[in-house]
């Protein structure tokens, strides 16, 4: 039986133990030629096969079964190819059901791209033949012996259809505990090119965490999607834009030991805002990754590195040993956060910040990186970083103050 071109939809196939180690492309509904999306077309920067790859082997998938033309297969393999990563993968080609050994399977539309949670949920069905019931893709898990008569996937589609067990998008719970808010479901088809720039934009606020301090609330986030937006079409990974920040941050240590204050506090705000950028680069592009998971580590790392040494720097600039003492004690009441806001995640899966309204309140002016060194910002513009050590500061300095204000409104 022959199949059109560039109409493919994705299969995962189950072992009878309901043990994901296999999928399978397969062709799909005909789309009108003018408005098709092929395997080649970029959703932030990613192929549609590849976002398909991602996501099948974040889910455990280690063999795919593959129909398409030549010039598809010859992409797929130098994708394959090129990406070190895949080469984990089987990949092997079909051409109609028949030559599919595994009974139990999971049918995505290749044209259609559906939220991990969903994929798990349909998995996690103890129903041989599940549906999910919305007007996005067709994704599905069907058994074939339970559907002989289905000589093909279409009429396997719609037996499981007419037969299977429901599930509703609304029966998901879509709050994430990683991300401190609820995160809607993505279950779209993308039949025209027209519908790209609107898929992108709901993938970029889809990866936007919530429960924030306010610089990462009302700042960060136009920063970060520029930057994610002109990022995601280069090879630049989530892992080198940590690196950056780790490389940067630790410069930016020796610029406040060394009191180059004003110029370690810009830098201080950038790495604030590349943190933000690598995190959502890698949920945008689906990059996420064992050593990206130990981020948050280097994080903290580097903001008690960058507490002591403004304390330290500015010990040495007064003389005086009570902003390096400040600083250890912030120090300490923020590793103690730390410790207590893990064990609350232990034990009951979800960050203490986002855990009622108050707390969620009380988070955009908590005290931490981005808050403080935002906070600085006047006082480092105008130089008064002594301000609140002794009683003899500059800002008491009337003539000065005049000067220095005068100074910045030219």
């Amino acid at each position: 039986m022959g199949f059109p071109k560039k109409l493919v939809t994705w299969i995962m196939t189950l072992s009878e133990d309901n043990n994901i180690k296999s999928a399978i492309i397969f062709v799909g509904k005909d789309i009108p030629t003018e408005t098709d999306v092929t395997l080649k077309q970029k959703i932030c920067g990613v192929p549609l096969i590849e976002r398909h790859l991602r996501l099948l082997m974040s889910l455990g998938i280690t063999t795919i079964y593959f129909q398409a033309d030549e010039e598809e297969k010859e992409y797929l393999s130098a994708i394959i190819h090129k990406n070190r990563r895949y080469r984990k993968l089987t990949v092997d080609v079909v051409s109609r059901l028949d030559d599919i050994h595994e009974k139990a399977s999971i049918f995505m539309e290749r044209h259609g791209l559906i939220d991990i949670r969903i994929m798990k949920k349909i998995l996690q069905s103890e129903q041989r033949t599940v549906f999910v019931i919305d007007n996005g893709p067709v994704c599905f898990k069907a058994h074939k012996d339970d559907a002989p008569e289905a000589t093909n996937f279409q009429k396997l589609a719609q037996y499981s259809r007419d037969n299977g067990h429901g599930i509703m998008l609304d029966d998901i719970d879509i709050y994430e505990a990683n991300s401190r808010c609820s995160v809607p479901l993505m279950f779209n088809k993308i039949t025209r090119i027209q519908d790209v720039p609107a898929i992108e934009d709901k993938i970029v606020a889809m990866a936007q965490k919530g429960t924030l301090d306010w610089p990462a609330e009302y700042i960060h986030p136009f920063f970060e999607d520029l930057a994610v937006r002109k990022i995601w079409n280069t090879n630049i990974t989530p892992n080198e834009v940590t690196f950056i920040g780790a490389v940067l941050g630790g410069y930016l240590v020796y610029l406040f030991m060394t009191g180059h204050f004003l110029l370690a506090l810009t830098g201080a705000i950038i790495v604030g805002i590349l943190d933000g950028i690598d995190g959502k680069l890698a949920r945008v592009k689906l990059m996420t990754s064992k050593i990206g998971e130990h981020e948050h580590t280097l994080d903290k790392i580097l903001e008690y590195a960058l507490y002591g040494a403004f304390g330290y720097g500015l010990s040495l600039q007064t003389q005086d040993d009570f902003p390096i003492m400040v600083a250890m004690v912030t120090i300490a009441v923020l590793f103690l956060d730390m410790l207590q806001g893990s064990w609350f995640f232990k034990k009951f899966g979800r960050q203490l910040d986002d855990i009622g309204a108050f707390e969620r309140g009380f988070r955009i002016i908590g005290g931490r990186r981005n808050t403080h060194f935002w906070t600085l910002v006047p006082f480092g513009i105008f130089g008064f970083w002594e301000l609140g050590n002794n009683d003899d500061c500059h800002i008491c300095d009337a003539d000065l103050f005049g000067e220095r204000l005068a100074y910045f409104s030219v």
